[in-house]
């Protein structure tokens, strides 16, 4: 999401969702990626984006890797000048919204949910 994301910066959005990391979280987990690779990409991507974007990110749903979901997590909420605007995915978790455990992708439920939730944060936008 790199590449993509730095094109998308360089058009100056009114508004951007940035939702990763859930995949990330298993990679960690797993040693493909460390956590330092994971919150640098995200500190990157939010100083990508130009001030006058209103920035919004989605934590992580802990529920299937929970060590480096939270952990991404705190990375996002402790650092306000960066992520202002956080989407709570983690506390919005239901049991329902996944088709498996281990799953960080949300099923169509889920998804109706996240965006319900995405919409909410949109409204908060100047």
């Amino acid at each position: 999401m790199v590449p993509a994301l730095a094109v998308e910066a360089a058009r100056a959005p009114k508004i951007q969702i940035i939702e990763l990391g859930g995949a990330d979280a298993i990679e960690a987990q797993t040693g493909t990626q460390t956590l330092a690779d994971i919150t640098g990409r995200l500190d990157t991507f939010a100083t990508e984006f130009p001030a006058s974007t209103c920035l919004i990110f989605v934590n992580v749903n802990t529920h299937a890797h929970p060590a480096t979901s939270i952990a991404i997590n705190e990375h996002m909420s402790s650092n306000p000048a960066l992520f202002p605007r956080i989407v709570d995915w983690d506390g919005a978790w239901q049991a329902g919204y996944f088709d498996s455990p281990d799953n960080p992708h949300p099923n169509a439920t889920g998804r109706q949910a996240m965006i319900a939730l995405e919409d909410a944060a949109i409204a908060t936008c100047p």
